[in-house]
């Protein structure tokens, strides 16, 4: 099964498509970016935890 993550450049492109169901992932960060992508039905968010964060900080010290 194939899954699609979309950042906010593709989210914007949709809304002035007037695309009004996309069926996929975005993270919290692009709906913040770009508010006017939460009318997107089937658009399923990710929240990043904690967990998230400190894997993500530890990716960083390592590159």
């Amino acid at each position: 099964m194939e899954t699609n993550l979309y950042d906010t450049s593709f989210l914007i492109e949709q809304i002035h498509d007037w695309t009004t169901v996309l069926d996929g992932f975005t993270t919290i960060f692009n709906l913040i970016e770009f508010t006017k992508a939460s009318i997107l039905k089937k658009l399923n968010i990710i929240i990043p935890g904690p967990k998230d964060f400190d894997k993500g900080f530890e990716i960083s010290v390592m590159l």
